[in-house]
């Protein structure tokens, strides 16, 4: 760190071990981000879409079935005993 930064920062030096282990990280970021090319993507992607074909045979088809994210709670999960007991205790205690 040098005298102007250290000026500018009202923090104090990182220690040995920080620094260390901040030269570490920003090392394997760099080094990650030197894996990711062109090449490297095409690669992958070749590999995704054989592994879809293996197993292809194994999904499940969905031409008859619908799927929805939320459904407005149409098929709601039934309550727990702890929430229903829960719901006892503040009906009681708000309704009297």
């Amino acid at each position: 760190m040098t005298s102007k930064e250290s000026s500018v920062l009202p923090f104090t030096e990182e220690s040995k071990k920080t620094q260390k282990i901040r030269k570490k990280v920003v090392d394997q970021i760099a080094e990650f981000n030197g894996k990711i090319d062109k090449p490297s993507l095409k690669r992958m992607q070749a590999e995704i879409a054989e592994w879809i074909a293996r197993y292809g045979g194994h999904r499940v088809k969905l031409t008859n079935k619908s799927l929805a994210l939320f459904d407005n709670n149409q098929n709601p999960q039934k309550c727990s005993s702890y929430v229903a007991n829960l719901y006892k205790q503040l009906k009681k205690q708000y309704h009297e």
